[in-house]
C-alpha cells in the first residue's frame, strides 16, 4: 500500500503552480505536436504546457472551457491528475516521472499494483468518468515503482458520457484489466459514478463551477449506471459513501493566469508557430 493510507485522494500542489512563471522561459522542447504538449524549463520549475486553443487537438472534442471546467473540478475532487496552473487557454502541467502503465510487463504491474492504493485509482476512474475523461485507457495511466500514479491526457475530459457509453466503459475496463484488479472491480467502478453523481448534485461549490456538458453527465449518471447484470438484481447493490476519505474536506485555490498562450515569450511562441502547420492559432504581433 502506497504512503496514502486511508486517504483516497490527491492534493493539488499549491507551492508548484506559485512557481512556474511562463515569462521565465529559459528551454523549449516541443514533445507531441498532435496533441500540443510543451516541454519547459524556467529557473524555479518545469512544466508540460498543453495548448488548449490549437485546433486539431483532442479538447475541440468537448471544448476548451469544457476541458478547463473538468479539470478544475477533478481537482476538486481529489483525482489524481497533475498539479497545474489554469490559463485561459493553457494549462502548465507539473511533471510526474512515471512510465505509461501499457508498456509495464505483467510481472511489473502485478509488483506496482501490489504497492498502488488500488481504492484510490478506483475512485479516481469513477471521478473522471463522470467528468467525461473518454480515453481511461491504461496508456494514459503513469505509475512509479513505489505505486502512485497520475492521469494524463487531460484534455480527453469533457465528453458526455451518454453519446458514447460503449468507449467510456471499454477504456475503463481495459485499465482494470491491465492491472489484474478482477472482475467484479467494473461493477465497483459503476455503483462510484452514481454515489459521486448524487454527492455532486449536492455540493454547494459544484452547481456554480459545473458546465452544462458536466452537469449532464451527473444527471444522466444514475439512468446508465449500473449496467444491470444477469443474476445480479439492481436492489441488492450497495453502493459506497462519498466522505472524506474520498474527496479533500476544502476545496484548493487553483493558481491562475490571465496571460493567453501567444503572449508567452517569444521562445515558446516561435517554437510553437513552427510545429503549428496548418493551425488556426493566431501569430504573435
Amino acid at each position: 500500500m502506497s504512503e496514502t493510507g486511508a486517504r483516497l485522494y490527491h492534493e493539488y500542489d499549491t507551492s508548484y503552480a506559485e512557481e512556474f512563471n511562463p515569462d521565465a522561459i529559459t528551454r523549449v522542447e516541443p514533445m507531441d505536436v498532435s496533441t500540443q504538449v510543451t516541454y519547459v524549463d524556467t529557473p524555479t520549475v518545469d512544466a508540460y504546457v498543453v495548448d488548449l486553443g490549437f485546433e486539431d487537438s483532442k479538447c475541440e472534442i468537448a471544448g476548451r472551457d469544457v476541458v478547463l471546467n473538468a479539470y478544475e473540478i477533478a481537482v476538486h475532487l481529489g483525482a489524481h491528475v497533475p498539479s497545474a496552473v489554469v490559463g485561459p487557454d493553457w494549462l502548465a502541467l507539473k511533471p510526474f516521472n512515471g512510465t505509461p502503465l501499457m508498456k509495464l510487463s505483467r510481472e511489473e504491474r502485478v509488483t506496482i499494483r501490489e504497492e498502488m492504493n488500488v481504492e484510490a485509482l478506483v475512485w479516481d476512474c469513477a471521478k473522471l468518468h463522470t467528468l467525461g475523461y473518454w480515453d481511461n485507457h491504461s496508456h494514459n495511466l503513469l505509475v512509479k515503482d513505489d505505486g502512485t500514479f497520475r492521469h494524463i491526457d487531460i484534455q480527453s475530459m469533457g465528453k458526455t458520457i451518454n453519446s458514447t457509453t460503449g468507449y467510456f466503459i471499454y477504456s475503463t475496463i481495459e485499465k482494470f484489466q491491465q492491472l489484474m484488479l478482477g472482475v467484479n472491480r467494473f461493477r465497483d467502478h459503476q455503483l462510484r459514478v452514481v454515489s459521486l453523481a448524487e454527492y455532486l448534485s449536492e455540493v454547494d461549490w459544484f452547481s456554480s463551477l459545473a458546465s452544462d456538458t458536466v452537469q449532464r453527465n451527473i444527471d444522466v449518471a444514475p439512468d446508465i449506471y449500473p449496467i444491470e447484470e444477469p443474476n445480479t438484481p439492481l436492489s441488492e447493490l450497495s453502493y459506497p459513501e462519498v466522505d472524506g476519505t474520498v474527496v479533500p474536506p476544502d476545496p484548493p485555490k487553483i493558481v491562475r493566469s490571465d496571460l493567453r498562450i501567444t503572449d508567452f515569450p517569444d521562445k515558446f511562441t516561435a517554437n510553437m508557430a513552427r510545429n503549428n502547420v496548418g493551425s488556426a492559432r493566431p501569430e504573435k504581433p
